[in-house]
């Protein structure tokens, strides 16, 4: 699937200038990891509450 976005000019650079250190092979990869950057932060948020939730249904204190 094809998707357009619109980029600051200041992240469009930032792209283009991981793209040139860090050996990525497109701005789609980069976007690619950005979003799984994001996706494996909110599953870690997710595990945190749901780890304090247990903690709390267990009588344990926080």
């Amino acid at each position: 699937m094809n998707v357009g976005i619109t980029l600051s000019p200041q992240d469009a650079f930032f792209i283009e200038d991981y793209i040139s250190y860090s050996g990525s092979p497109s701005r789609s990869a980069v976007i690619r990891e950005a979003i799984r950057l994001l996706r494996d932060r909110e599953v870690e948020k997710e595990y945190a509450v749901a780890f304090t939730e247990a903690e709390e249904d267990a009588g344990e204190p926080s």
